[in-house]
């Protein structure tokens, strides 16, 4: 009988041992996954918020992570140009002339001259004198669109001619595919895409807003945003910018900015992701980096549920 007895209380308390080690186990477990997927989700935050800052100086920086478009010729103007130095594959860009000459202020496409001073729009509501051919706000809005063989972060440009003033609004467009500007007005596009950068004017101080003034030279605009499509245009009255009670007119030499060579990890629009709360962001196919952080901790979460002790019947 005691033979017996001392089976069976080994018999049992071996059973209670491997219960309070998977036990143990499965204690372990637990944390471990979540830790898994908070770390993945921790990452994936870190990319969101990656920040960035140049100074391009509109042209000729000597800044190594900034590369300047220059439009000097009417050929440049038809054909594009490569940004110097030359990157390696080079980023072109080409340019396209807009004005809100249509009814109701809708966009139509202007003519771009390649002048002494830089590039200058003539839309079909003016003639094609001095100072009119510049890039100006006298009676309706000229912009030039920027279209890029990839995405850039421009954030100045030059000007070598202004006559009067040299205030300006800047554009950049961040939804999906190429945008479409025919048939549409300014504020249409900030409903379309398209995010307003700010306005460069000497009376606005604050953010959203850059310094600008009756000389030509440098006009920057720096930001944190990524983007293959950019509208650089005269102060942009119908879109928020502010009269200062002198009309604007300038040519756009050149202008500057980075390829995505010189992004940090995660910045958007360079494989990174998207700006949160800009168009085109919420709502799209997560990027492979996201879904193998998601990924991580789901498996961690379903070796835990395997693991877990059966109940006993």
């Amino acid at each position: 009988m005691a033979v017996v007895y001392v089976l069976l209380y080994t018999k049992a308390t071996t059973r209670q041992i491997r219960k309070e080690n998977k036990m143990s186990k499965t204690i372990w477990q637990k944390p471990a996954a979540i830790g898994a997927l908070a770390m993945g989700l921790t990452l994936l935050a870190g990319s969101a918020h990656a920040t960035y800052s140049h100074n391009c100086g509109g042209g000729g920086s000597s800044n190594p992570d900034c590369y300047t478009w220059t439009f000097d010729s009417q050929q440049d103007v038809y054909n594009g140009v490569k940004g110097t130095p030359i990157s390696n594959p080079a980023v072109t860009a080409s340019v396209k002339g807009w004005s809100n000459t249509g009814t109701g202020g809708l966009l139509e496409t202007a003519y771009i001259g390649s002048y002494s001073g830089g590039m200058g729009v003539t839309n079909e509501a003016e003639s094609g004198t001095s100072p009119n051919h510049a890039v100006d706000n006298y009676g309706k809005i000229d912009s030039i669109q920027f279209s890029f063989s990839e995405a850039v972060n421009l954030d100045s440009f030059y000007t070598a001619y202004v006559s009067g003033d040299s205030d300006f609004t800047v554009l950049a467009y961040l939804g999906a595919g190429t945008p479409t500007l025919a048939g549409k007005t300014y504020s249409q596009l900030l409903s379309d895409g398209w995010s307003k950068i700010g306005d460069g004017s000497a009376t606005h101080g604050g953010a959203g807003h850059y310094g600008s003034d009756l000389n030509k030279g440098n006009k920057s605009f720096e930001n944190n945003v990524w983007s293959s499509f950019w509208l650089i245009g005269a102060l942009n009255t119908t879109i928020g910018g502010i009269n200062d009670g002198t009309y604007d007119y300038f040519k756009l030499l050149s202008v500057a900015g980075c390829d995505c060579s010189t992004a940090p990890p995660g910045t958007p629009g360079c494989g990174g992701g998207c700006i949160p709360g800009t168009p085109g962001c919420g709502g799209g196919v997560p990027e492979p980096g996201t879904l193998l952080l998601m990924a991580i901790g789901l498996l961690g979460l379903t070796y835990y549920n395997k693991q877990r002790p059966q109940a006993q019947v």
